[in-house]
């Protein structure tokens, strides 16, 4: 997966320059904690166990993916967010020191009140709880804080009284089976935002839901300080170029609701498509959806923390996943995998190991994925690539 940002989208804090000389050495201590929970883990096995080797090795894979990717990311960007609190803590008590005025210390004790609140708010949008948020993807840790840094975090500092910029719409696109709409719903969840989705087969009915659901998050907005994701899935079919038959009348009122959606009903469109070409231009201006997420297919890292994700809980003999994973791109003549198809193809070989009363083994999903003809053809391909082609270089 890919993000493109458009560069004139930029954030505008009218409070407070947060992101003015933030840069820190992070204390990485929850990557510590990730680290002594593996320790106490690999130094429990009994050595002369069964596959005391393999099992060791696997328990430091899963250590060191950890924490290389998303939990080292999430606490870089903690320490940000605590050296800002801090140095306005700091800058309130030298100024009681030095004898300032009671005017310039009782300002410095309100942004030193107003740190401390986007510090707290900041410290639970990283949080993962388990089966929500991030958690429920595997793999894709990168983008992953990408997301936090560009949006959930404006969306804290917006929580926190602050005036930013958000962007009208994101577009999520790609093949299909590569969970577009489970990616676009954990994004939802993990900024805490209130998700309304928006789904109607008549359009005229489409145009009046969505109108509810813009009402709908204006008042969660004033209610609880919090703007909401209102997710239309198959965006193409709301919106369809109007030279391919789509409803110019319904194009003109979707533009105009897209453009004032982020300001004026504290909205973000999350917008899912396999087909973007055939969604109209103009819906995809700049100024209305300046993010885009391209959701590739698995490479293979991906393809690995996707596979330990779905295999977790569902055995106890020891799974290479870096063999699975040489097999899945030895099998790829005709196509690709996708997400979905790898969730199929584990829980496939689970249910037939239970249902013969033994536990499921590598062999088992080696020879499923011999079984299993990749679900993303070359030709799916060829139009993804054309796709993001088009997306990026046509769209204005």
């Amino acid at each position: 997966m890919r993000i493109q940002q458009i560069s004139n989208y930029k954030r505008n804090y009218s409070k407070t320059n947060l992101y003015k000389n933030r840069q820190s050495t992070p204390s990485f201590k929850g990557v510590q904690e990730i680290e002594d929970s593996y320790n106490k883990k690999i130094k429990n096995l009994n050595w002369w166990s069964r596959n005391f080797t393999n099992k060791k090795e696997n328990l430091n894979l899963q250590k060191n993916a950890e924490i290389l990717g998303y939990a080292k990311a999430q606490e870089a960007e903690r320490a940000k967010w605590q050296e800002y609190y801090e140095t306005q803590i700091k800058a309130y008590e030298n100024a009681q020191k030095n004898n300032t005025s009671q005017e310039e210390i009782a300002e410095l004790k309100t942004k030193a009140k107003e740190a401390e609140d986007i510090l707290k708010i900041q410290t639970e949008l990283m949080k993962v709880k388990q089966n929500t948020g991030w958690d429920r993807i595997a793999g894709y840790d990168s983008e992953k804080a990408i997301l936090t840094s560009e949006f959930i975090q404006a969306v804290g500092l917006e929580k926190a009284g602050n005036e930013v910029s958000i962007p009208n719409g994101i577009l999520f696109f790609g093949p299909t089976g590569n969970g577009k709409t489970t990616f676009a719903k954990a994004f939802a969840e993990q900024a805490q935002c209130p998700l309304i989705e928006v789904d109607s087969i008549d359009e005229d009915d489409f145009l009046e839901s969505l109108d509810n659901a813009l009402k709908e998050a204006k008042n969660n907005f004033k209610k609880d300080k919090l703007r909401s994701i209102i997710l239309i899935d198959e965006f193409e079919k709301y919106g369809l170029d109007g030279e391919k038959g789509g409803n110019k009348k319904n194009i003109a009122n979707l533009k105009s609701i897209m453009q004032a959606s982020s300001d004026k009903y504290k909205a973000t469109f999350f917008l899912t498509t396999n087909n973007p070409q055939d969604i109209d231009s103009i819906l995809l201006a700049d100024s209305r959806v300046p993010v885009r997420v391209f959701l590739d297919p698995p490479d293979r890292i991906n393809a690995k923390r996707v596979f330990e994700y779905y295999i977790k809980e569902k055995t106890t003999n020891f799974i290479n996943t870096n063999n699975i994973v040489n097999e899945l791109f030895n099998n790829q003549e005709a196509g690709t995998y996708s997400n979905s198809r790898i969730k199929t193809i584990v829980e496939k070989c689970f249910k037939e190991a239970t249902n013969e009363k033994r536990v499921m083994t590598e062999g088992d999903l080696i020879q499923k994925i011999k079984e299993t003809l990749p679900d993303i053809t070359k030709n799916h391909l060829e139009k993804y690539k054309a796709d993001v082609k088009a997306i990026i270089g046509n769209i204005k």
